[in-house]
């Protein structure tokens, strides 16, 4: 995915044009017709790259933060803090073919554990049951 992401980048900043991907339907007028046996009629870039809304929910959190520092498309400025822009070395950097993740992925942070003394557990138990349809 981050290879991919990182050449998506790159395809952007070349064609702007193809910003008008992340847009939503009512930025560009028109509609797409896949069947129009002239690409120049097919009206491509009235459709959107719905693929890449859902990538800043990747599972990995480098390459969800890169997939939203694509959407903001800041193509001017620095790349993102993984440091990498060309799509070989996102994808050397990710690379997941011998285990493990890559770049690490952070434990989460440990949560405290609440625990209720006897008192408090003997009480519950010792209230009766009401019906909540009943009252």
């Amino acid at each position: 995915a981050m290879g991919l992401m990182g050449a998506m980048r790159l395809l952007m900043a070349r064609h702007l044009a193809l910003r008008a991907l992340l847009d939503d339907d009512g930025a560009i007028p028109g509609v797409f017709k896949p069947d129009a046996k002239d690409p120049a009629q097919a009206g491509a870039q009235s459709t959107m790259l719905w693929e890449a809304c859902l990538l800043p929910f990747h599972w990995h959190p480098t390459a969800a933060k890169y997939a939203s520092h694509l959407a903001s498309m800041p193509l001017e400025g620095p790349a993102p803090s993984v440091g990498l822009t060309h799509p070989d070395e996102l994808m050397a950097a990710s690379d997941v073919t011998k285990g493990g993740f890559r770049p690490p992925v952070q434990p989460p942070a440990k949560r405290r554990h609440i625990s209720y003394g006897p008192a408090w557990k003997k009480e519950r138990l010792q209230r009766p049951m009401t019906d909540p349809f009943r009252e």
